[in-house]
């Protein structure tokens, strides 16, 4: 049985694979809804999927503390 919790267990593809794995849905995303994707330096690699059907009402109210006082910084900017 493979854990992912203990590195010696992987298999040596397991890495490539997951890399491909996450390009394949990148590209899914893209190709099927339209998005595209954001530029990231020095940062993990993630997706965030934002709804842009949403008003900037919504967007801000599901947004935690943090995210809400560094927008309204730098809309004062």
């Amino acid at each position: 049985m493979i854990s992912f919790d203990n590195v010696s267990h992987r298999s040596d593809s397991f890495k490539d694979d997951m890399k491909q794995m996450r390009l394949n849905l990148r590209e899914y995303i893209c190709k099927n809804f339209n998005l595209e994707n954001s530029f990231r330096e020095n940062m993990p690699q993630s997706d965030i999927l934002i709804d842009l059907n949403k008003t900037d009402d919504e967007l801000i109210q599901e947004m935690n503390s943090g995210c809400k006082d560094r927008i309204k910084k730098a809309v004062k900017k």
